[in-house]
């Protein structure tokens, strides 16, 4: 079972499943689709991306609906990677139809980053120490006086 690139979606089951890790992720469980992903190899951080674009039911609003409800049940939903498959190996991977945010030529997310991380390096040294004590003033609200040093060149590379 794969993605159903004829509409440019995954599949439901395969929707089912990332929604369920996604829950587990966001209550910090392990259900039964964690130790699945994990037995596979799957990375949520990894493949979230590509789900985004896949499905409107995995990112803004509908993860937050998905937060709220009970954990969706589902179970791995892909065959298992051939024996003889190798770490690294190089998969091509083409455009899919209706992908809008390459039709709409909107910026790709390296891109993006690239933007935040030179927006980021704009501030100044009084903008990360203020951000350095409200993170400790945080962590010591959350814990009863955690603490740990924040270095003063937060925002140099």
């Amino acid at each position: 079972m794969g993605i159903n690139a004829a509409l440019g979606c995954l599949s439901p089951v395969e929707e089912a499943f990332l929604q369920a890790l996604l829950w587990e992720e966001g209550h910090l469980l392990k259900g039964p689709a964690t130790p699945a992903a994990e037995e596979q190899g799957l990375s949520l951080l990894r493949c979230l991306e590509p789900a985004n674009r896949l499905s409107p039911n995995l990112h803004g609003e509908a993860l937050n609906r998905l937060r709220e409800s009970a954990c969706p049940a589902a179970a791995w939903p892909w065959d298992k990677l051939p024996e003889d498959w190798q770490e690294g190996t190089e998969v091509a991977v083409d455009k899919l139809f209706g992908d809008t945010a390459v039709d709409k030529d909107i910026h790709s997310t390296d891109v993006w980053m690239d933007e935040v991380e030179a927006v980021a390096l704009q501030g100044d040294q009084g903008d990360d120490e203020r951000l350095g004590a409200a993170i400790q003033e945080i962590r010591r609200r959350e814990t009863g006086s955690y603490s740990l040093p924040i270095p003063a060149t937060m925002g140099e590379p």
